[in-house]
């Protein structure tokens, strides 16, 4: 394993590291010199070309790995890179809600590139590789969060102190500093042949023999119980099932690879054996649970990740079973790296496939409602259906934030969007169909746990302090303010019973908050997206924001406006 004493303190780079990475620290200056002159306005960059540069660090080091294992013409490296650099900026620009995708290849692609040419089987230096990279990483990124903190610490301090000011300029400057230079400056100017090490240390082995293993032991004993539920019941699954089979079988995979490689015990051996079995049902009430929620909802790009990793877990869960005593993980790692690729940068990315399938959605609740004639959207003339007119919200809310949405969809407003003068489409999906945004019923939002309200505004004339606060049940605030006189005055707030209870001047004044939401009236047009949450009551208001409920109806949480 790697000496911690040796390896994670920052050294003074010397010159074999510099000119081994000389092209890592290149992009890592390149990277910092761009966010110095997004960050002095010297040039308008947007943010993600800003993450394309950071991008290009790690995949220039994914890169120096590569040719080294097999010493590769450097000219195969530039011409890498220059590819790279391409597909980055290409799927940033373009498809920039792919983001997660592309970082999870490069990341992947990072992993695997020290072994995608080498012949032989390569588990346990991969998987040493992997985890001196991550404890280095990791180390890295705590200490140079603990020197940020240290240095914006000193300078509020002194701001404090000898009431000096300090320009938030300066402040940008120290988290660019830190975070585009030094931390990857930390990782390149450490990274050595002990990478290569024995990663298997005693923590490592006690928490995967003694925490991991037992705890998906009796996950996929839960996930099964539930299965067969489904069976003989015959119900659907819950909206969630995706992501508790997602949860076992990616964890579970990983786990597989390190337990290969730890001292083995009765339940290590029993997972060794019979992990990959264990796949097959989940993998199966996935692709149902994703088959539902794509025939109701249709593909976004979550639904889209959901889908990738199935075929992953798909086509992992043969290569494993057909090879159980000879697999290699890089093939595991380097198939994510091409399924990533493809979901941003590809003909089907994720961006163009969540986008077609959103607008299809919404231009078939048009057609059902006859809205749609020759191509072009015509004004709602006849009142829609609660459900229509909060389905149409909730895409044209999806769409507002979606450009390929945008472009896809603004062909069939033309007509309209001439006749109302209106220049984009972009936020005026509803006001060109005439359509009033419809959320959740009143009675609904009730009911539910969790309660919103609108942000409208609030007539604050004649009052003289606005305060934010978050209560929890039993606790009181107290604060303070001055009157015309300037005399300073002291308030508590306390939150007991569903009830707001403000004491001042010693007098109490009672806000009874669930009695308040039972008053609120229902009608089809009316959502709780505009109810406007003020009490008032002896010269003083309260603006709710937020508030959640237990299942006994009990308010246990609280966020509001005191204005006095």
């Amino acid at each position: 394993m790697i000496e911690l004493n040796k390896l994670l303190f920052l050294k003074r780079i010397n010159k074999n590291n510099l000119k081994e990475f000389a092209t890592v620290y290149f992009f890592i200056f390149l990277n910092t010199l761009v966010f110095l002159i997004d960050s002095f306005n010297l040039i308008n960059i947007s943010s993600y070309t800003l993450t394309g540069f950071y991008l290009l660090i790690i995949i220039s080091l994914a890169f120096k790995f590569l040719i080294e294992s097999r010493k590769v013409n450097i000219f195969y490296y530039i011409l890498a890179m220059f590819i790279s650099a391409i597909i980055i900026f290409s799927s940033l620009t373009f498809y920039p809600d792919n983001i997660p995708f592309l970082l999870t290849a490069i990341c992947s692609f990072l992993f695997i590139s020290p072994f995608v040419l080498k012949k032989e089987n390569s588990n346990t230096k991969f998987l040493n590789f992997s985890l001196n990279l991550i404890y280095l990483s990791c180390f890295a990124l705590f200490s140079t969060f603990i020197l940020f903190l240290g240095l914006y610490g000193t300078f509020k301090t002194i701001a404090y102190l000898f009431e000096f000011g300090i320009s938030n300029r300066i402040y940008e400057l120290i988290t660019i500093l830190i975070f585009c230079a030094i931390l990857p400056i930390f990782i390149v100017s450490n990274l050595n042949r002990k990478l290569y090490a024995d990663a298997f240390n005693k923590p490592l082995v006690f928490f995967v023999s003694n925490i991991l293993i037992p705890i998906l032991t009796i996950y996929i004993f839960i996930l099964y119980l539930y299965f067969l539920k489904i069976i003989f019941t015959f119900e659907l699954p819950k909206g969630e099932l995706s992501t508790l089979i997602l949860a076992y079988a990616i964890l579970g995979i990983f786990v597989y690879f390190l337990s290969l490689k730890i001292p083995t015990n009765k339940l290590v051996n029993l997972y060794k054996k019979f992990f990959i079995y264990t796949l097959f049902l989940p993998i199966v009430f996935l692709y149902i649970a994703i088959f539902i929620r794509v025939k109701e909802y249709g593909i976004t790009e979550p639904r889209y990740a959901i889908i990738l990793t199935a075929f992953w877990l798909t086509l992992s869960f043969i290569y494993l079973l057909k090879n159980k005593n000879g697999f290699e993980i890089k093939y595991i790692f380097l198939l994510i790296t091409f399924l990533c690729l493809f979901a941003s940068i590809g003909t089907f990315n994720a961006s163009k496939v969540a986008s077609k399938s959103q607008v299809e959605r919404f231009k078939q609740i048009l057609v059902v409602n006859q809205l749609l004639k020759n191509n072009q959207v015509l004004a709602v003339k006849k009142d829609l259906s609660y459900e229509n007119k909060k389905e149409l919200t909730q895409l044209s809310s999806y769409i507002n934030s979606n450009s390929l949405a945008i472009q896809e969809l603004e062909p069939y407003f033309k007509e309209l969007m001439d006749k109302n003068n209106k220049k984009t489409l972009r936020y005026n999906i509803l006001v060109l169909l005439q359509i009033e945004p419809t959320y959740s019923k009143i009675e609904d939002s009730i009911k539910s746990n969790n309660i919103a309200f609108s942000k409208e505004m609030v007539d604050i004339s004649n009052y003289k302090k606005v305060i934010k606060l978050q209560l929890i049940e039993k606790q009181t605030e107290k604060v303070f303010y001055k009157n015309e006189l300037k005399t300073q005055i002291e308030v508590s707030v306390r939150l007991d019973k569903n009830k707001l209870i403000i004491n001042k001047k010693e007098k109490e004044i009672v806000f009874n908050i669930l009695e308040y939401l039972n008053t609120l009236e229902y009608n089809e047009t009316t959502n709780f997206g505009y109810i406007k949450a003020v009490l008032e009551k002896e010269g003083i208001k309260i603006r709710i924001e937020y508030l959640n409920k237990n299942n006994s109806n009990e308010i246990k949480n609280c966020t509001f406006y005191l204005i006095l």
